[in-house]
């Protein structure tokens, strides 16, 4: 995936609609809010972890964990030995999302990254 691309926009951060593009991302994906909550509860989680926990498919699961990575909501750090297992952690800007109420998520995504990525422009038309 490409990272972000810069924007010149008055502000410094997301215009309005990058803004807008970041949350209709999160609100389209299948099992992302409740990804972010267990992760909370949890402090991390094996995607393996995440799949017996939640009631969605595993290609449900694999979609929303590489969408909550893109938007850099959460991290996956992997082992360098075998068995490899990647274990997945909320992000700073994650965490906030999470603790913050729901109306101030839009302003913290705005503040939190650059603009959208080549991802989000191609999951929101």
């Amino acid at each position: 995936m490409d990272g972000p691309v810069l924007d010149k926009s008055a502000q410094g951060g997301l215009s309005k609609k990058a803004t807008k593009t970041s949350i209709l991302v999160l609100d389209r994906t299948t099992g992302a809010l409740e990804v972010l909550l267990l992760l909370y509860r949890r402090d991390s989680c094996s995607k393996t972890a995440i799949r017996r926990a939640l009631p969605f498919g595993q290609e449900a699961i694999r979609h929303t964990m590489d969408t909550l990575q893109a938007l850099e909501l959460i991290s996956l750090e992997a082992s360098g030995k075998f068995p490899f297992r990647g274990t997945y952690r909320l992000t700073g800007l994650g965490l906030k999302m999470v603790e913050s109420p729901l109306l101030a998520w839009p302003t913290l995504l705005a503040s939190g990254r650059g603009v959208p990525t080549s991802f989000e422009r191609a999951h929101t038309r």
